[in-house]
């Protein structure tokens, strides 16, 4: 296995954990939270998009696959690293108010598209979640007052 997705999947699982712990609050707070953490990341990606412009080695893989892996193992963590703190520097600008701290916004932001995928479902299983409670809800007020 790889570094890159190796490092990604530790972050999902970050993010999991953290995410999970907000499915006990209502919905609102997990959709806020989960639009900080969008805002952020497209405002950092933007600002590495900006530095990648200013240093072109870090906008182009080596040409061929096998030439310098070693050297694109060091581009892509070099990208990552500029990443998580281009995030953390916007989180921190923003000044937003929130239990999870600046460099930990940071890092969730920073994620990329294997972290959106995670946070998508995790969102999609607080809503069915919310969903059976208010169906359950309404069978327990139908057997209450068919019961009277």
């Amino acid at each position: 296995m790889r570094l890159i997705p190796l490092a990604w999947y530790c972050i999902s699982l970050l993010a999991g954990g953290l995410l999970r712990k907000f499915i006990a609050m209502n919905t609102t707070a997990l959709t806020q939270l989960v639009t900080l953490i969008l805002a952020i990341s497209i405002a950092g990606e933007r600002l590495v998009t900006f530095l990648k412009t200013l240093i072109p080695w870090l906008a182009s893989p080596p040409p061929s696959a096998t030439a310098a892996i070693k050297d694109d193992i060091a581009r892509q963590v070099t990208v990552m690293i500029i990443a998580f703190l281009a995030c953390w520097l916007t989180a921190e600008i923003a000044g937003v108010d929130t239990i999870i701290k600046p460099p930990i916004l940071g890092l969730l932001a920073s994620g990329g598209s294997a972290f959106w995928t995670n946070i998508l479902s995790y969102v999609k299983g607080a809503k069915d979640i919310k969903t059976q409670q208010g169906i359950q809800a309404k069978i327990q007020t139908a057997n209450t007052i068919a019961g009277k």
